[in-house]
């Protein structure tokens, strides 16, 4: 179902922007994680994938839709 998850956050991505690299797909996915609070992907994409915890002002989107959790999780992978 993770997995599943996540491939429905590139897909819809892929739709919106078009062709984009693999990269650029995971740093959408990301705030599009932290914006949701959707704190099993967020690790997963810092963790695994090593994405830039600064990428797409994921730290912004997680604030404006309140996602504690998600600030946190950020926050403690280096987001500024």
């Amino acid at each position: 179902m993770f997995f599943t998850i996540l491939q429905g956050m590139a897909v819809d991505v892929y739709r919106e922007e078009g062709q984009l690299e693999l990269n650029t797909v995971a740093e959408e996915c990301l705030w599009r994680a932290a914006r949701a609070g959707n704190t099993t992907i967020l690790l997963y994409l810092l963790l695994e994938r090593q994405v830039d915890p600064n990428a797409r002002r994921a730290l912004h989107y997680a604030r404006r839709h309140g996602q504690t959790e998600a600030i946190s999780i950020l926050v403690n992978h280096g987001a500024v």
